[in-house]
């Protein structure tokens, strides 16, 4: 159960490193969590509610738990968090703090699904915020069709790419989308594609073979909440 109150000191960012083929850290994939009652560090419920103030703050706290360097720091939002006029004021506040790490927003596939009006009003704040020097990124991207459908308005303005591998492990099921097609279809868009949810070596191995750079998941370790 959680409190009666969320102060903003409840919430706290852990971290999955994202490595690039050579075993460099390229970035960190952030992980917004909440304290409960029990003090254990769990999933927000409802993270549509959660305030871009709470995000602000948990996200400048965070940058002396992370090594310093010119890595990228990946920030989840929903759709209504990225389309808040608020949001440009917290990027102003937020991107100098977090310096030299450069700020990737992260908006996911299934955002885009459920309000598939929103794009065109998406792809102004995207085109907006890169004039500020933000990043933008789409994850958990799979196999089926409707996937590259949903996103493909928005293939010429985002930066990222991240496929979940969940949905490439189907040995049972087609597979209309392939991890060779995604790394096709973002080589003509210069999208970089990243990998997530890489649990075994074989899944590294044909990350590899695919000449897919970036990775996350398991393998490489769990949610911390300081990397030094």
């Amino acid at each position: 159960m959680f409190g009666k109150t969320k102060k903003n000191d409840n919430y706290l960012y852990f971290f999955n490193k994202i490595y690039d083929r050579s075993g460099s850290v390229f970035g960190f994939e952030s992980l917004l969590r909440i304290k409960d009652t029990s003090g254990e560090w769990v999933l927000p419920q409802d993270f549509d509610k959660i305030s871009l103030e709470i995000i602000k703050e948990a996200v400048i706290k965070s940058k002396e738990n992370l090594p310093q360097g010119n890595f990228k720091f990946i920030l989840k939002l929903t759709s209504k968090q990225l389309l808040s006029y608020r949001l440009r004021k917290i990027i102003k506040e937020v991107s100098p703090q977090i310096a030299p790490m450069v700020l990737v927003i992260e908006l996911s596939h299934n955002e885009i699904q459920k309000k598939p009006k929103k794009v065109r009003a998406i792809k102004r704040r995207i085109l907006r915020y890169q004039k500020q020097g933000v990043y933008f990124s789409i994850n958990n991207i799979g196999s089926e069709f409707s996937h590259a459908k949903n996103i493909h308005k928005l293939l010429p303005y985002i930066d990222f790419i991240k496929l979940d591998m969940k949905y490439f492990n189907k040995e049972q099921s087609w597979l209309d989308l392939t991890l060779k097609f995604w790394g096709k279809l973002t080589k003509k868009y210069q999208i970089e594609l990243i990998v997530s949810e890489v649990e075994t070596k074989a899944d590294a191995e044909l990350v590899d073979l695919l000449g897919i750079n970036l990775r996350q998941g398991f393998l490489y370790g769990k949610p911390q909440m300081q990397i030094k």
